[in-house]
Parts: C-alpha cells; structure tokens; sequence
C-alpha cells in the first residue's frame, strides 16, 4: 500500500479560505492459493470553500471529488461527486446565530453500489439509504461574546484552612 495526502490551505481574500485535500492511494492484493490478484489506484479531491459575506453572513461549500476504488481484490465501490453547503448569519450584536446546512446535495451516498467479480461470476449489491439531511440550528450566547473572567477563592472555611495546613 502506498498513499500520499497532500493538503493546501489558502486565504484567496479576507472573506474567502480554501482548503483543499488530494488523497492518493495504490493496493496490490495477491492471493496465489485463491488466483486473486488486483492493483488499485485511488484518488479523492476534497476542497471547502469559507466565505465571510456582508452582514454578518457566512457560507461554506464543499465537494468531493472520488474514482471507484476497489474495497479489496474483487469488490469495487462506486465513486461519483458529493456536495454539502451551509449558510449562517448572526444577528443582535452576534448573540443569536441561525445556520442551515444541507449534506450530500447531489445524493451520491444513497445508492451505494458495489460490483464483485470472483470465479467467472459477478455480482452487484446495492444499499439504499438516505443521506440527503437539511438541518436548521439555532444557537443563542448569553455572554455576548465577551470573555468571561474565572477568579480563584482564596478564602475558605476553618475547617478546610487546618486540613491544608496540617500538610
């Protein structure tokens, strides 16, 4: 097995950053008491795109990229194209904060496919599920932002003061 990950963090502007993920791998499989025998190569381009929009608006975009690989030496899986996207703005002196999110827009992970071939015969599964999700949060900062101080207690009861002194 060999596999390289190459990861590029960009700032394009002071409202948009980039970080992009290239993962290569290639797999020999061989098996002489089975007759199995395979080489893989395996590429998956992942980049999230962050931009800061005017009034307090943030929206991130991330696709990934990814051939059909094989899962071992008769099983290959599917690849294809995946897109999630979220949107969140703050608002009243960013204490409120609402963000929509939508993962795997193009549905790619619904219908996961896998093809075997062993022995002269071949063989598809496929697995339905639903990967598609719209979320909505809502989160609410009671500090407002601002730092809150932690202080020590230098003071404490007798009965405590004469248990650490006795040390």
């Amino acid at each position: 097995i060999l596999s390289v990950n190459l990861s590029v963090p960009l700032i394009l502007f002071k409202w948009w950053e980039s970080f992009t993920n290239v993962l290569y791998r290639y797999k020999r499989f061989e098996d002489q008491e089975y007759s199995l025998f395979s080489k893989n190569r395996m590429i998956m381009v992942r980049s999230s795109h962050s931009f800061s929009l005017p009034a307090d608006v943030d929206f991130e975009v991330t696709g990934t990229v990814m051939n059909s690989p094989l899962a071992g030496p008769m099983i290959k899986q599917q690849g294809g194209f995946m897109l999630d996207a979220g949107i969140s703005r703050d608002f009243y002196k960013k204490k409120l904060n609402v963000s929509l999110s939508m993962e795997d827009i193009t549905g790619l992970l619904n219908d996961f496919k896998e093809t075997t071939a062993y022995n002269g015969y071949l063989t598809e599964s496929v697995q339905f599920s639903n990967s598609q999700v719209v979320s909505l949060s809502v989160r609410y900062s009671f500090s407002g932002g601002k730092v809150l101080k932690l202080g020590n207690n230098k003071s404490s009861n007798q009965q405590e003061q004469s248990r650490v002194n006795e040390k």
